[in-house]
């Protein structure tokens, strides 16, 4: 979700894309595997590829991007990052169950693997799908805007995220022209 959304929205607004996980594997030049078990916590691992996201943040590119953080992007030491930038924060949200349809399944060294689950593993990967939801959810409030993406098309929820920003009499995305969400095609 967040990638898609992303990458379009960037097309959209002829922004920059940058999805965190693959600029932190691109800044450290190892999957994102390798480098989290060279750290005893997942706190100490996200304080190192912070680093990575300060990198992006100072790039004179990245003036107008869109990045795709993951659902930890609101929390601790990546919140501190984000609260300090001047980008506007868009959560998207979606139910468990479309999450589990759209997971994916990576080797050690990033490559997407085929994995088809059992009943057994569906029901495992939902109820923790479930307890991240509930678990992040409080961090989300800190966004400008809030989108469910439950159902919808990529090209009706890029529209909502720009509505939303008109609704308050402000473009989403500031430092742009404002987009009208009848002009998208």
């Amino acid at each position: 979700g967040k990638t898609s959304i992303g990458t379009c929205l960037a097309k959209l607004l002829n922004y920059n894309f940058y999805d965190f996980d693959d600029e932190v594997e691109k800044y450290y030049g190892m999957p994102i595997d390798y480098l989290q078990k060279k750290y005893i916590t997942m706190d100490l691992f996200r304080q190192q590829a912070s680093i990575a996201l300060l990198h992006i943040l100072s790039k004179n590119e990245s003036k107008n991007a869109v990045i795709a953080l993951p659902p930890s992007g609101l929390m601790s030491v990546y919140w501190k990052i984000v609260n300090e930038s001047s980008g506007t924060i868009i959560v998207l949200k979606d139910s468990a169950v479309n999450v589990l349809n759209r997971i994916e399944f990576f080797d050690k060294d990033s490559k997407l693997i085929t994995k088809n689950l059992s009943e057994k593993e569906s029901k495992y990967y939902l109820s923790e799908i479930q307890k991240d939801i509930i678990y992040y959810n409080n961090s989300y409030k800190k966004a400008h805007y809030s989108v469910s993406i439950d159902g919808s098309s990529i090209l009706s929820k890029l529209k909502s995220i720009i509505q939303k920003g008109n609704d308050k009499g402000e473009n989403p995305l500031p430092e742009n022209e404002p987009v009208k969400p009848e002009n998208i095609k």
